[in-house]
């Protein structure tokens, strides 16, 4: 698994199955209002990089879908990069990035496997 210490306090690697409920909390809390229902869509993606400050989720990266259908990726942060390297996280993210695209080599590789993970994770974690 790819880690990487890159301040104090700070750990960026890849996602497992275990990071997923705070992963889902994450997104919620960065994404909802009082009155939005809590389901996820195939907007979470699949998260495949995650930055923690502390222990403490800071961000996620996910593969998703761009408007032309090509894979692409989306950041989810909140106050990220007051603590950490703009920089440093998008060199992390492009190399990490590269090593989903040669997993991912189409699209509809990532549609069903977002489309499977986010009924596990409604039904599971919900």
């Amino acid at each position: 698994m790819y880690q990487e210490i890159v301040a104090t306090g700070w750990k960026v690697h890849d996602v497992s199955a275990l990071d997923m409920p705070g992963i889902q909390h994450f997104y919620h809390h960065l994404n909802s209002s009082p009155t939005q229902h809590k389901l996820l869509t195939a907007a979470f993606g699949l998260p495949f990089l995650l930055a923690r400050h502390k222990g403490r989720i800071a961000g996620f990266a996910s593969l998703v879908l761009d408007e032309q259908g090509n894979i692409s990726y989306k950041c989810y942060h909140e106050e990220l990069f007051a603590y950490f390297s703009e920089n440093e996280w998008k060199e992390q993210l492009a190399d990490a990035f590269q090593q989903q695209c040669r997993l991912f080599t189409d699209a509809e590789q990532v549609a069903s496997g977002t489309a499977k993970l986010v009924a596990w994770l409604n039904r599971s974690l919900g």
